[in-house]
């Protein structure tokens, strides 16, 4: 899940980001990756309140990460990964499909090819 912001976010040369596109792209067409645009049409949702990754793995407890400006926390307390989740999912209703979202992330890359 990505907010449309960080996409839109110069960081390098034009064919930098032209490359960067293109590699989400292509990842984003591997079977076992996702990737979700959150479009800044929707406006403000769920997940600005700060970045945060859910680890799972086959027989151990799930772990949350958030990342802060100041410090980074783990935590497998159940409490805080239930809400975790509860937030992704609010956050993935706004966003756009995988299709629509690889679209939108091609669209992205062409605005960088040389002469655009």
């Amino acid at each position: 899940m990505v907010d449309e912001a960080a996409l839109r976010r110069p960081v390098g040369t034009g064919e930098d980001m032209r490359r960067q596109f293109t590699h989400l792209v292509e990842m984003g067409q591997r079977r076992h990756v996702g990737i979700q645009v959150v479009p800044a049409s929707r406006g403000c949702n769920a997940g600005h309140g700060g970045a945060f990754t859910i680890a799972s793995l086959p027989d151990s407890p799930d772990v949350l990460l958030t990342e802060a400006a100041v410090e980074d926390g783990t935590t497998d307390q159940r409490g805080a990964l239930v809400q975790a989740y509860a937030i992704f999912d609010r956050v993935r209703l706004d966003a756009l499909s995988q299709a629509e979202s690889l679209e939108f992330i091609k669209e992205l890359a062409e605005q960088w090819k040389p002469g655009q």
